[in-house]
């Protein structure tokens, strides 16, 4: 039975799993927020997905929130993978 199927990671899996995730939770979120003021690209995104798209501000306020909260996300989870190597 591999580790995670007993739901044990050794110190460095754990780090490199939180690291790992932060940076791309951060980056996506990073990504949103640049793109904020570029409703266009967001939008032609939905409609790839068969959804119709929103109007400018609604999307900029969408696009505001969601990358916020990614990027709290990303360095949430690389502060606990400090947390974790550290203590």
């Amino acid at each position: 039975m591999n580790d995670l199927a007993k739901g044990e990671l050794s110190t460095g899996g754990q780090l490199l799993l939180l690291f790992s995730a932060g940076l791309f939770f951060a980056a996506v979120g990073f990504w949103l927020l640049v793109n904020a003021k570029k409703p266009d690209v967001v939008n032609k995104m939905r409609s790839f997905s068969g959804f119709s798209p929103r109007g400018v501000k609604e999307t900029r306020i969408l696009v505001r929130i969601l990358g916020l909260g990614f990027v709290i996300g990303g360095v949430a989870a690389i502060a606990g993978g400090g947390v974790v190597a550290f203590f």
